[in-house]
């Protein structure tokens, strides 16, 4: 259940998903001598420290929605219920098919009002399956962070995958969730000698590149 806004009004939804159904699939990788991955969120941090450094896998989480509260509430069964887990926390998700915001931008010719103050980590659905699939053969379980060194707005983003965009300040959408700007640290990709992520911008010329080569014939 990735409805952050929707989560408030379906809690009970919210947490039999993320939280129930998370810890019935630990529960049954275990039975299968399996391993289990549970894909997380920055959202278990509510963005409240006021450090400069970024949040790694050792920060102490604080989830301040329903949604995150739910997700946060699943890597803790996984963990408790399979020892054998890989919890991989994901920034931003995007890519083709996506019904998400950052998956939607560029789809249209319509102009869109975009956020051009909240900082974000954009990660191309493709990248995020590579690092899952050399995740999955490590045996050093425990809690990833999947992301890539860069930071933009969604305003940037929104330009560079060719969106007709306007920027808006992150207080005008309304929103009953507040979205914190939050950065999170691989830390572990990084102690175990793993190459970091490519950046959001790789990432996402590589998206395109099936979609402009079409356009080019």
């Amino acid at each position: 259940y990735v409805d952050v806004e929707g989560a408030e009004r379906e809690s009970q939804k919210a947490y039999r998903t993320n939280a129930l159904g998370a810890e019935h699939v630990a529960q049954a990788a275990r039975a299968a001598g399996a391993v289990v991955i549970q894909v997380s969120t920055e959202f278990v941090f509510d963005g409240s420290w006021t450090g400069d450094q970024p949040f790694d896998e050792y920060s102490e989480p604080h989830a301040h929605s329903v949604y995150a509260r739910s997700k946060l509430a699943g890597e803790r069964l996984v963990a408790a219920r399979n020892p054998r887990h890989h919890i991989v926390r994901l920034q931003n998700l995007y890519g083709e098919g996506g019904k998400n915001g950052l998956s939607l931008l560029g789809q249209s010719d319509k102009e869109v009002d975009v956020d051009c103050e909240r900082l974000i980590r954009p990660t191309w659905a493709g990248t995020a399956a590579r690092i899952l699939c050399d995740i999955a053969e490590s045996d050093h379980f425990g809690i990833w962070h999947a992301t890539g060194p860069d930071l933009c707005t969604r305003y940037t983003f929104a330009c560079a995958r060719g969106a007709r965009a306007r920027p808006l300040s992150s207080h005008t959408f309304g929103r009953r969730v507040r979205r914190p700007s939050i950065r999170l640290e691989a830390r572990r990709l990084e102690m175990l000698g793993w190459p970091p992520l490519p950046s959001w911008q790789e990432s996402l010329a590589e998206s395109l590149a099936p979609e402009r080569k079409r356009e080019t014939g």
